[in-house]
């Protein structure tokens, strides 16, 4: 089976949208509504790669990361795409790059480029396939 991607957002349409989607391409994706589900299946799951929505119910989805590395020992080096549907769309472009394991997309925002983003950070942590 292919890397391993954890969806965390309190929208349930996008979490399903997003597992069918990343599944079709070949990834294993779980899925987390809230904080303490992200809590229980980022330690279980150990994802190559975490999209986490910035605002979740009760924290910020930059928040509960930077726990998760400050605290936790998590490896920062794991990718994160954070998705928001509070970026001005006209100041920013859809994806908006931070370096090369973080990046932010506005929703709603284009599954092509999205999984692009998804080929291309995961690419360079863990180099070409061989």
């Amino acid at each position: 089976m292919g890397n391993k991607i954890l969806i965390v957002d309190d929208n349930l349409l996008i979490r399903r949208l997003l597992k069918v989607r990343l599944s079709k391409r070949g990834y294993e994706v779980e899925t987390a509504a809230d904080e303490k589900e992200f809590w229980t299946k980022v330690f279980a799951a150990k994802p190559d790669l975490i999209i986490l929505d910035v605002w979740l119910r009760n924290k910020s989805g930059p928040y509960i990361y930077q726990s998760l590395t400050d605290f936790f020992g998590f490896d920062p080096k794991i990718p994160v795409i954070f998705i928001t549907a509070f970026i001005d769309k006209k100041t920013l472009p859809h994806e908006h790059h931070l370096d090369s394991t973080h990046t932010v997309f506005s929703k709603p925002f284009d599954f092509e480029e999205l999984g692009i983003a998804i080929d291309r950070m995961l690419h360079s942590v863990r180099g070409p396939a061989v």
